[in-house]
């Protein structure tokens, strides 16, 4: 879940990789169209008008929240842990992976960091 304070909507998702928009002022939703996540959606943030999400299905996605379209997916290599990136710089995010952490910028993987170690 993300709350996008610009537009005050609240976004959830689903373990089937659905994402709905809530519209905190008067309780609409909007799904989005297109090519979905195939599996759980483990976690999602608002950057300037695009959502970015990353799902047990080891790919990231970049969408606009204006046309709510999917964006396509980008392997990140593993199950990822968790996406972090500018709120303000559009397209630029950092997955971490179960094996390595992953860098994504307007849809293409830039750089792949080294393997972590187990103990």
């Amino acid at each position: 879940m993300t709350f996008d304070a610009a537009q005050n909507k609240l976004l959830t998702a689903d373990y089937e990789g659905n994402v709905v928009e809530w519209d905190v002022n008067n309780g609409e939703t909007k799904g989005f169209s297109g090519a979905k996540h195939t599996n759980s959606v483990v976690q999602m943030q608002v950057q300037g008008r695009h959502l970015v999400t990353v799902a047990l299905d080891d790919s990231i996605k970049i969408t606009s929240l204006d046309d709510k379209k999917w964006g396509g997916s980008v392997a990140v290599g593993g199950a990822p842990a968790g996406v972090a990136g500018s709120k303000k710089s559009n397209g630029l995010a950092v997955v971490a992976t179960n094996n390595s952490v992953v860098v994504v910028r307007d849809g293409k993987r830039l750089a792949d960091g080294a393997q972590l170690q187990q103990p």
